[in-house]
């Protein structure tokens, strides 16, 4: 009987190690092994604030004793909204809040753009902590690059919402797609510089963020002489050309391309182009764009 019972737990054993191991392999193949992390590159914006000591950044410095967000005064509603600088697979939030000055009525929402937001949780209440500060705990699902408390009522009425830290996990995303095509903006249809060409532009890319822009400007055509060949501007979202020497009548045509952090380039994204005049000629300039490939 006891050699039978040495056996069966030998084979429980064997068993257990079996499927503990097989589930490691299986973590390890999906890179999910120690991946969850506390997210601390966060930046902190709110609806509001009760005097500048009591700012947003107050709720994500580590601090959970003498420091917090109060929201404003003559407000029915709040938020508070947290950015992660790049998309992450969220796993959990974490929040400290005044026991007696909460909320009995908000949501957490995330987003990827700052405008558009998904409801993850709704008509949480804070109400019923004994101690202050009151941790509260939700498992979260999802990439986002933006968290937001969305508080609908004070816990108390007269009183503003108070929050003394917030701590996201997760962990980043893989980034395999390239930045947005940067929409480029030069300065009109004309002008009377002829030394100097300027022009804006922006594009977007969530999961690893833009770490550089190149432009290019050229004569005649998007794809016509090169006056100023690929040029970077490190982070910057606009150029100003001095020195140059533009021929009047002649039509002016920024390109520019956005690279990302995982050092995917965009398609490149043109300007409508911009014609060099003399001081005084106000004739409009018969301007012809063709669409040209990407390469």
């Amino acid at each position: 009987m006891c050699h039978n019972r040495v056996k069966l737990l030998k084979t429980l054993s064997f068993s257990a190690v079996s499927s503990l191991t097989a589930l490691f392999i299986c973590c390890l193949a999906t890179g999910n092994v120690f991946a969850e992390e506390e997210l601390t590159n966060l930046k902190a914006e709110a609806s509001s604030q009760y005097s500048s000591y009591y700012s947003p950044s107050k709720a994500i410095d580590n601090n959970l004793t003498t420091t917090f967000w109060r929201g404003g005064t003559g407000q029915s509603t709040w938020w508070l909204k947290l950015d992660l600088s790049k998309t992450y697979s969220l796993t959990k939030i974490d929040i400290w809040w005044h026991n007696t000055s909460g909320s009995k009525d908000y949501n957490i929402e995330g987003s990827n753009d700052s405008i558009s937001w998904t409801t993850l949780y709704s008509r949480l209440s804070s109400v019923g902590g004994a101690r202050n500060p009151y941790k509260v705990t939700y498992p979260l699902s999802g990439s986002y690059r933006y968290i937001r408390l969305y508080i609908n009522q004070p816990q108390s009425f007269g009183y503003q919402p108070v929050i003394f830290e917030v701590k996201l996990y997760g962990q980043a995303t893989a980034d395999t797609t390239p930045p947005t095509t940067p929409q480029v903006q030069d300065d009109g249809v004309t002008t009377t510089q002829t030394t100097q060409l300027h022009a804006t532009w922006s594009s977007s890319d969530p999961e690893s963020g833009i770490s550089e822009y190149q432009y290019k400007i050229t004569q005649d055509s998007t794809q016509g002489p090169v006056i100023v060949d690929w040029t970077s501007t490190g982070a910057q979202n606009q150029a100003t050309k001095t020195g140059l020497s533009l021929t009047i009548n002649k039509t002016y045509y920024f390109s520019v391309k956005a690279n990302n952090g995982v050092n995917l380039w965009s398609n490149i994204g043109y300007s409508d182009g911009i014609t060099a005049i003399e001081s005084g000629d106000t004739t409009k300039p018969q301007v012809s764009i063709t669409s040209p490939s990407n390469n």
